[in-house]
């Protein structure tokens, strides 16, 4: 890609994969018992001001989760 085209996702290092696995270690304990508890994650990389935003929500167990909205 030349380096004059605009980048449409934020696909170089570092790996989205890589924060969201920071995130569920620094949280054990504290919104999680273990990060094993974690049942769906949804990740996101954008150019622009550093920042980590996490949402945290209880799930109802009687839902599948296509209906917890």
């Amino acid at each position: 890609m030349p380096k004059s085209a605009k980048r449409v996702h934020h696909t170089v290092r570092p790996n989205a994969s890589n924060f969201a696995k920071a995130v569920e270690y620094a949280l054990n304990g504290v919104a999680w018992n273990d990060h094993s508890q974690i049942v769906e994650l949804i990740v996101h990389k954008h150019y622009g001001v550093p920042m980590t935003t996490v949402r945290v929500e209880p799930l109802d167990a009687s839902k599948p989760l296509s209906n917890q909205e």
